[in-house]
């Protein structure tokens, strides 16, 4: 009795193995759901640079780094000259 109820469970495990390798159906492809910033087709005008959203994922850009770009990238929208760079910001004024 105890070697049929083995066998059953062995069974159960290598049936479920099956099924998650995709064996009995085909695996959809993931569905990505992150933000998608959404800017518009033309010009780029600096209320646009602050309705931007990004996705926060775990191997990603620095969310500090992103705001600071776009801080400056609004204000250089908005004005002639860029303004100081903060020191605890790593986008540099110089960066070409």
């Amino acid at each position: 009795m105890e070697w049929i109820l083995g066998a059953v469970v062995v069974l159960i495990i290598g049936l479920a193995v099956l099924a998650g390798s995709g064996r009995f159906s085909t695996i959809t492809d993931p569905i990505d759901d992150r933000a998608v910033p959404r800017l518009p087709d033309g010009e780029i005008t600096a209320d646009d640079l602050d309705r931007v959203e990004f996705a926060v994922v775990t191997r990603g850009y620095s969310p500090p780094q992103v705001d600071a770009l776009l801080a400056r990238l609004r204000y250089q929208l908005e004005h002639e000259t860029p303004p100081a760079v903060e020191s605890h910001s790593n986008v540099s004024p110089d960066a070409e």
